[in-house]
């Protein structure tokens, strides 16, 4: 791979210590500029001392000076931190910013240098509305490349104007789509409806010839010889004929195996039935100094969904904090339903577990046990001799079948839409439909 230009990336980790300024980060991004600019300061003050020889390289040093734009370099940024609500204080230290602000801080840093190649990892997190609108028009007015990973489908869709689709397909090949963000969605919705219609084709053609290789071995067990009473000629055997007909159909099952993978799982969310008139969290008044000014009152009630908006620093992580518990307000007052389990998932996640999947799963069960919230009897369990695990919701797994039409299973039987915990891989019956972006 050759790279010819400048490159910009945006990760979507930061590291958690760093001491560098705003300035810093803005000196790393612009360095390119700032060398342009330096080396036409050197190539004009040669040209001063000798206007014949030094002229090529003066007019080189300034073409590339004018392919940079690097006298407006630094007024871009500022733009950029302005718009994205970043720090624009150059000399304040990163470490006494917030993630997010960090971010901005990044992200601003990058579309100002006006790079001619940008690779952003999601770059919408830790945007607001604003923040959002003035990174689609930055990257749409963008004269370089961009590549872009996202599920922010507004940005995709007024942004994007190709899509690689690294999901897993029939052939196993990722995919491009061109036309956007709707012709992807348009496109990959006909692939997948017709590798779900032909992998099911195969499976019914595979099991029409297994049911044809099992009546012919009936045959050829039970029905080898006619009656006796019968003529000289009819009762010689047949068993030659019943077995070229078993080994035919041998053939035909071998030649028609199933080729087509199984597809994908669609996500799918759960149904979560409401109750009626029952609230699950009133609060009242709740302010928290520093971080949320204004005192803000709301009922929910099951079933509710609601959407708390407003720009960076309004202190919406920290009503949710406050909902939560994991926050306590310094006015109001918050009263949640006896047994109301709240669960709160921030922007930033914990440092990364050494434990398995299984055994964060056990712990969580555990802590539920605890509190009260589900008792051990209502846990289901895997029915398999050699598993005392718990069974996860949903996706079933081959591992941990359930008694399907034909009463055939791997194990004792699972109820439908429920995975056993010692699963390695995730299959189901037929594939749910949702899109994904």
């Amino acid at each position: 791979m050759r790279l010819h230009g400048t490159l910009g990336v945006a990760e979507q980790s930061l590291p958690a210590h760093d001491d560098r300024t705003v300035g810093d980060v803005i000196d790393i991004e612009l360095a390119a500029a700032r060398t342009a600019l330096t080396a036409l300061d050197a190539a004009a003050s040669d040209l001063a001392d000798d206007p014949v020889g030094a002229a090529e390289a003066y007019a080189e040093a300034l073409r590339a000076a004018e392919q940079l734009d690097a006298w407006d370099a630094d007024r871009r940024v500022d733009i950029a931190l302005e718009a994205l609500g970043a720090e624009t204080d150059r000399a304040r230290p990163l470490s006494t910013l917030s993630v997010g602000q960090r971010y901005r801080v990044r992200l601003a840093c990058l579309l100002g240098a006006d790079h001619d190649f940008l690779l952003l990892d999601e770059p919408t997190n830790h945007l607001d509305a604003d923040g959002l609108d003035f990174l689609t028009r930055a990257l749409r007015a963008h004269r370089g490349g961009v590549v872009i990973v996202s599920h922010d489908r507004a940005l995709l869709s007024d942004a994007a104007t190709a899509i690689l689709d690294l999901d897993p397909s029939k052939d196993g090949r990722a995919r491009v789509y061109g036309g956007g963000f709707a012709a992807y969605r348009e496109g990959r919705e006909a692939e997948w409806e017709r590798w779900v219609a032909e992998h099911e084709r195969e499976r019914a053609e595979h099991a029409r010839l297994t049911q044809d290789l099992s009546e012919a071995q009936n045959r050829l067990v039970s029905g080898w010889r006619p009656p006796k009473g019968t003529g000289k000629h009819q009762r010689a055997t047949r068993a030659p004929a019943l077995v070229r007909s078993v080994h035919r159909r041998r053939d035909e099952l071998e030649r028609h195996a199933v080729t087509v993978p199984e597809p994908p799982l669609r996500f799918r969310m759960p149904e979560l039935p409401a109750r009626p008139s029952v609230t699950l969290v009133r609060a009242e008044d709740v302010r928290v100094a520093g971080r949320l000014e204004e005192p803000v009152t709301l009922v929910l009630e099951s079933g509710d969904r609601l959407l708390i908006t407003g720009p960076n620093g309004t202190g919406k992580s920290s009503l949710l904090g406050v909902l939560a518990g994991s926050l306590e307000p310094t006015g109001g007052e918050v009263r949640r339903a006896r047994a109301a389990r709240i669960e709160l998932l921030a922007q930033e996640s914990s440092l990364v577990s050494a434990l398995s999947a299984r055994e964060l799963f056990e712990r969580r069960l555990e802590r539920l046990r605890r509190e009260g919230g589900w008792g051990s009897g209502d846990v289901p369990r895997c029915r398999r001799s050699d598993c005392s695990g718990p069974r996860m919701p949903r996706s079933p797994s081959p591992r941990c079948r359930w008694a399907s039409s034909a009463g055939s299973t791997s194990h004792s039987p699972l109820r439908p839409g429920r995975i056993c915990c010692c699963s390695t891989s995730r299959r189901t019956t037929s594939p749910s439909r949702s899109s994904t972006s």
